[in-house]
C-alpha cells in the first residue's frame, strides 16, 4: 500500500492510503483508496466531536466519491478512516498513462475549532506503471528468397505473451497459421520460418503478408490489435522446369503386330505407329503453362507431357526432336537431339510364278509351275521366328470365263535367323491342277502372305496377299478349224472366230475390234473428232455449201464448189488491174493494186492562163474528173465533173463550168471565179479570173488568181 499526505491543520494530518491493480486485457489500472485522518497529539486521543452530517469527497483522475459523517471520535483510536473507494483509469493505446491527479474536499465545517480542515487538499498525483501491450511492428532479416529461412522480429515483445503468427501468399490468398495455434511464446522470438517456392507459383517474385495476434499467455485473451507487414520474396533462379528426351510407345492396334513386336520389344517398319512421349516437370511449386515439342516436323503440346501419333516407322531413321516447357513463372527449359527407336525392317512379300509346265494326256492336261519363288521378311527375335510364310496356287478357265479355283494355304518353313529374308524356292514343280481341257486356255497364279496377310490386312496391292500369274495357252497346233465357227493359227481357237496363238483375236466375222492380251489394239468403231482419229463420212457439195455439219469431211470438189457470193463467204478469184478499171465484173475481188489503177493523174503542176494545157489522157476514157485548185489568197478546193465528155465547149461564150473561191482581206471580202472548159478531149481551156469585192458596193474586176494544181481521172 502507498500513502499520499494530502495536508495538515492543527494537530491533525490527512492521508490517502491506496493500492493499484492493472488489467492487461482491458489496458487500465484500478486505484483503491482510503481517506485517513490522524490526531498527532496522543494526549488528546479521546477527543470527540458531534455535529450535523458533513461530507468527505475524494477525486482521482476526475472521478469523485464521497462519504458523510456526523461523529468524529478519537477516544479509542489515533486514526479514523473517513472515505473508501476505487477508481478505474484507462491507459493510452501503448499502455502508458500520465500521473493522475488526486484531491480531497469537505463540505461544511465542524462547530468545534479543535478539528480544523486543511486549507488545501489538492495538487497531489499518483504515477501508474505502463501496461504491457500487443506487438505493433514486424521486421524481417536474413534471406529474402523462397526456400530459405527468414527471421521475423516483433516490437514491442513481452516474454509472458504468446503470439499467433500467420501468412498470406499469392498461392491461396488466404491466411495460414505458422507454429502453434495457441501462439508462439514471447521467449521464442525472433522467430525463424521458411516460405516454400510454391507459395509464389506464377511469377519469379511476389509479396508475402504476415500478421501477428498478441495473446495474454498461452491461449489467453487477445491483447490489442493485430499487427501486419508485407515483404517481397524472389524465387531462386535455380528453380526451373525440365523436359526430357522422348520415350516411345506403340500406337497401332494392327492385327498381327503384337505377334511380331512381342509387347513392344521393337517396332515394325510400315505398320507401327510410334508415339513419342515427352516427360516434363514444371519448376518446384509452379505449374506447366505449355509444353511444346516437334518430332520429324510434327508438333503438339499438352500440360502434362507431349504425345504424337504416327511419327516414324522407318528402320534406322533417326527422329530429330526439339521440346520446350514454359512454367507458370515464365521460366523455360529446352531439349533437342535425335533419337532412333528400335524399328525392325519389313517388306511386302514377293511372289514369282516361274514358268508353266503342261503335261498332256489323250484327253486332258495337267498344269504345274516350275521355278516358283516366295519371299517374306524374317522376324527372328529373342530366340523365335515370329513371322510366317504361306503360299497357295489357283487357276481359272479363260475359255469359259470360269471362276478362280484355289488350293489351301500352305505354311512354308522359315529360318532361325534374322540376317536375311526368308525365301521359299521348291526344287520341283508345283502342281496347280489336273484333268484340264487341252483345248482351253487357263490363267494360273501363286499367292504369298505373311503374318499381316494371315490377319486379313491388305498390302499396298489392295489384297491380303501378293501374287504372280501367267496364262497357259491351249495345246499348240499349226492351224485348227473348229467346225464353221472359228480358226486357230498356232493353237486351238479359244477366243473369238480368229485366234492367233492366243495373242490376237477377232470376236466376230464382221469384227470391228482386234484384241491383244485383253486390250483393243485396233478399234474401227471409233468416230473421228477433233481430238480422236477414227472413221469419218465425206460431205456432199450441198453439205459443204451449207457449212453447218461438224462430223463430215470436206472433199476437194466440195471445197471448189464453195464460191463467194454477196450473201455467202467462200472462194473468190482476184481481178486484174484491167478488170478493175473496166468495173463490170461481179464475181472477182479487187486488189489494192487494182483499186489504185481505177484513178489516173491527168495533170499536175500550175495552170494559170488563158490558153489550153495538155492532159496525159483523153477525158472520154473516164466517168469522172476531179480538178484541184487554189487561189492567191490561200484558198484550196476541188470540183468533180461527172461524164466530162459532155462538157465540151468550142469557145468561152458557151462554157458553163466555173472554179469558185472565196477570200477576205481587211474589211473587204472577195468572191472569185474562173471559167473552164474542155476545148478537146485532151486539152483544158482556162479563162481569166473574175472577182467581186464586197465592201458596201458590188463590182466585177479581173486578173485575180485561181490556179489549177492537179487533175485526176476516174474510171
Amino acid at each position: 500500500m502507498a500513502t499520499l499526505t494530502m495536508g495538515s491543520a492543527g494537530n491533525y494530518t490527512w492521508y490517502l492510503d491506496y493500492t493499484i491493480s492493472q488489467s492487461i486485457s482491458l489496458n487500465r489500472s484500478t486505484i483503491s483508496y482510503t481517506l485517513r485522518i490522524r490526531r498527532n497529539v496522543a494526549s488528546s486521543w479521546g477527543a470527540f466531536w458531534g455535529s450535523s452530517a458533513r461530507t468527505f469527497n475524494v477525486t482521482i483522475n476526475g472521478s469523485s466519491d464521497s462519504e458523510g459523517h456526523t461523529n468524529i471520535d478519537f477516544r479509542n483510536s489515533q486514526d479514523i478512516d473517513f472515505t473508501t473507494g476505487s477508481v478505474n483509469v484507462n491507459h493510452d493505446a501503448d499502455g502508458t498513462k500520465s500521473p493522475v491527479s488526486v484531491s480531497v474536499s469537505v463540505s461544511g465545517s465542524y462547530l468545534s475549532s479543535g478539528f480544523p480542515v486543511p486549507t488545501s487538499l489538492s495538487g497531489k498525483t499518483i504515477s501508474l506503471a505502463t501496461i504491457p501491450r500487443a506487438a505493433t511492428s514486424i521486421t524481417r532479416s536474413a534471406s529474402t528468397q523462397t526456400g530459405s529461412a527468414t527471421t521475423l522480429a516483433l516490437s514491442p515483445l513481452v516474454s509472458g505473451f504468446n503470439y499467433v503468427l500467420e501468412y498470406k501468399s499469392p498461392l491461396t490468398g488466404t491466411w495460414t497459421g505458422i507454429g502453434s495455434a495457441s501462439g508462439i511464446s514471447g521467449s521464442s522470438w525472433p522467430y525463424s520460418t521458411t516460405i516454400a517456392h510454391g507459395e509464389i507459383p506464377n511469377a519469379t517474385s511476389g509479396t508475402i503478408q504476415y500478421r501477428v495476434t498478441t495473446l495474454d499467455g498461452s491461449g489467453g485473451p487477445q491483447i490489442g490489435s493485430t499487427a501486419e507487414a508485407s515483404f517481397a520474396y524472389t524465387v531462386p533462379t535455380s528453380v526451373q522446369p525440365t523436359i526430357g528426351a522422348p520415350t516411345w510407345t506403340e500406337g497401332a492396334s494392327t492385327a498381327g503386330l503384337s505377334t511380331l513386336t512381342n509387347s513392344a520389344e521393337v517396332f515394325v517398319q510400315g505398320w507401327s505407329k510410334l508415339i513419342p512421349t515427352f516427360t516434363s516437370d514444371p519448376g518446384t511449386g509452379a505449374s506447366t503453362t505449355t509444353a511444346v515439342a516437334t518430332v520429324n516436323g510434327v508438333s503438339g503440346n499438352t500440360t502434362s507431357g507431349v504425345a504424337f501419333a504416327n511419327v516414324v516407322t522407318t528402320q534406322g531413321v533417326g527422329s530429330a526432336f526439339s521440346a520446350i516447357i514454359t512454367d507458370s513463372r515464365g521460366r523455360t527449359d529446352t531439349e533437342t537431339g535425335t533419337v532412333s527407336p528400335a524399328v525392325h525392317r519389313w517388306g511386302r512379300p514377293i511372289a514369282s510364278a516361274g514358268t508353266p509346265v503342261v503335261t498332256p494326256t489323250s484327253t486332258t492336261q495337267t498344269i504345274a509351275l516350275s521355278g516358283v519363288q516366295a519371299t517374306t521378311t524374317s522376324f527372328y527375335l529373342s530366340g523365335s521366328q515370329r513371322n510366317v510364310l504361306q503360299t497357295r496356287v489357283g487357276y481359272r478357265n479363260l475359255t469359259t470365263a470360269g471362276a478362280w479355283v484355289y488350293g489351301s494355304w500352305t505354311a512354308q518353313a522359315l529360318s532361325s535367323s534374322d540376317a536375311s529374308d526368308n525365301a521359299y524356292a521348291p526344287g520341283t514343280a508345283i502342281t496347280v491342277a489336273t484333268g484340264l481341257e487341252p483345248s482351253h486356255e487357263y490363267e494360273v497364279t501363286i499367292q504369298v502372305r505373311d503374318i499381316f496377310g494371315l490377319n486379313s490386312l491388305n498390302y499396298s496391292s489392295g489384297t491380303p496377299y501378293v501374287e504372280s500369274s501367267l496364262v497357259v495357252s491351249a495345246q499348240n497346233v499349226l492351224i485348227s478349224l473348229d467346225g464353221n465357227t472359228a480358226v486357230g493359227i498356232g493353237k486351238i481357237p479359244t477366243q473369238g472366230i480368229f485366234d492367233v496363238a492366243g495373242d490376237v483375236h477377232a470376236t466376230t466375222v464382221h469384227a470391228t475390234t482386234l484384241t491383244q492380251d485383253g486390250n483393243a489394239v485396233v478399234d474401227v468403231t471409233d468416230t473421228a473428232t477433233s481430238s480422236v482419229a477414227g472413221i469419218v463420212e465425206l460431205a456432199t457439195n450441198a453439205e459443204t455449201l451449207t457449212g453447218t455439219a461438224t462430223d463430215l469431211a470436206v472433199t476437194p470438189d466440195g471445197l471448189a464448189s464453195l464460191t463467194a457470193l454477196s450473201t455467202r463467204r467462200g472462194l473468190v478469184e482476184l481481178a486484174t488491174d484491167a478488170e478493175a478499171q473496166a468495173g463490170s465484173d461481179t464475181q472477182r475481188a479487187v486488189t489494192p493494186s487494182g483499186l489504185a489503177a481505177r484513178s489516173v493523174s491527168l495533170f499536175s503542176g500550175s495552170a494559170n492562163g488563158g490558153s489550153n494545157f495538155s492532159l496525159s489522157q483523153g477525158i472520154t476514157d473516164f466517168t469522172r474528173v476531179t480538178i484541184y485548185y487554189s487561189d492567191n489568197d490561200d484558198y484550196f478546193d476541188s470540183v468533180d465533173i461527172y461524164t466530162p465528155d459532155t462538157v465540151f465547149s468550142s469557145s468561152a461564150s458557151t462554157a458553163t463550168k466555173y472554179l469558185l473561191s472565196a477570200a477576205g482581206g481587211g474589211s473587204t471580202g472577195y468572191l472569185k471565179r474562173r471559167i473552164i472548159y474542155f476545148s478537146s478531149t485532151a486539152y483544158l481551156r482556162t479563162l481569166r479570173t473574175e472577182y467581186v469585192a464586197i465592201n458596201g458596193s458590188n463590182y466585177i474586176s479581173a486578173n485575180n488568181q485561181i490556179v489549177i494544181t492537179r487533175i485526176v481521172g476516174h474510171y
